[in-house]
């Protein structure tokens, strides 16, 4: 399963709630240092970063004694407090490790006799086969219409006089 595949669910249940403006993944992108132009491969990362929930251990705290009342973040386990939300060092470490894995995959290929276009692996086969299956699964559960409509519309119910009427629950 792969880190893209594994964190669309997040992101997902996040564009459910509240959609993210392409403005605002764009400015993580650029404080990420991601180059979308050039590595749009990467940019789920920066939509990831506004997604995540602080991890275990973390808190939010507003700092009082500053004019903007700013927000800081603190880790009791660590003893560590830091200005920037800890999911965003995750995914800044994420992004050197993927294009670590990129450039060492890319240098192999060249180094190999037979390295003439794309190489597709077996890895990469199943990797686009489970995230096209989570996605289908996800497409099947928001489009479930006895899903949809025991959420959205109340049951009736039967009353001692035959006639429906709405529940009150």
């Amino acid at each position: 399963l792969s880190l893209e595949a594994a964190s669309c669910m997040i992101r997902a249940a996040t564009l459910w709630q509240s959609p993210t403006p392409l403005s605002q993944v764009l400015l993580m992108c650029r404080h990420l240092r991601i180059e979308p132009r050039k590595e749009p491969s990467l940019a789920w990362i920066a939509h990831l970063a506004l997604c995540m929930p602080l991890p275990l251990g973390w808190t939010a705290h507003v700092a009082t004694d500053t004019a903007r009342r700013d927000v800081f973040y603190f880790n009791q386990a660590l003893d560590t407090t830091q200005w920037e939300p800890p999911q965003w060092s995750y995914c800044r470490a994420l992004i050197a490790a993927l294009r670590a894995s990129h450039a060492a995959a890319t240098e192999s290929r060249a180094s190999s006799p037979r390295a003439i276009g794309p190489t597709i692996t077996q890895q990469m086969l199943d990797e686009a086969n489970v995230a096209r299956r989570t996605l289908e699964e996800e497409r099947r559960i928001l489009l479930d219409p006895t899903r949809i409509s025991s959420s959205v519309w109340p049951q009736r119910e039967q009353t001692s006089q035959g006639k429906k009427q709405p529940s009150l629950s």
